[in-house]
């Protein structure tokens, strides 16, 4: 369905999966199955689960503020992730450390979303925040980040714009 979506316009059908996954790409691929995890808990065929578009929404501000503090494409990606996983004890009724610990996480991942410290967990509690109305701690944060508010809202325009489109593909 992604490879076929408007998104991926192309002049010839996909026919293979190998070619499905040769046209979108191993990241895309990584971020549509996380957002798989949240899809496939809805309880009826066709709904999104209510988690989906706020973890999608925090992967998207997370990857978007790393890569605004100049972090890489990886480093871009491990913020994607996190912010994905971040509700994942929430989504499954159960503490989050018994979800996280058979995933084998990089240590700079597992400490952002078990104890929100380093890059990762900063830009997690900002992504946390970015739902609400502004406060001080997020000032805070951001300065931690050395981040103006300009790339502030201009990360959470563009994580809420890629959740729409996202929903709308689902």
């Amino acid at each position: 369905k992604l490879v076929s979506s408007a998104a991926f316009a192309q002049m010839t059908k996909v026919s293979s999966l190998n070619q499905a996954i040769a046209l979108i790409g191993r990241r895309q691929l990584q971020r549509w199955l996380q957002l798989l995890l949240y899809a496939s808990q809805a309880n009826q065929p066709g709904s999104l689960h209510p988690l989906m578009p706020r973890a999608a929404f925090r992967a998207a501000m997370m990857e978007a503020l790393v890569l605004r503090s100049g972090g890489s494409r990886d480093a871009g990606d491990s913020a994607f992730m996190t912010g994905m996983f971040s509700l994942l004890d929430v989504l499954f009724g159960t503490e989050l450390e018994k979800v996280l610990t058979p995933l084998h996480l990089e240590d700079d991942v597992l400490n952002a979303l078990m104890h929100r410290k380093g890059l990762l967990g900063e830009c997690l509690q900002i992504a946390a925040h970015a739902d609400r109305r502004w406060n001080p701690e997020i000032a805070q944060l951001l300065q931690q980040r050395e981040l103006d508010s300009a790339a502030y809202y201009e990360s959470v325009q563009s994580a809420f714009q890629w959740v729409n489109q996202v929903c709308k593909e689902l």
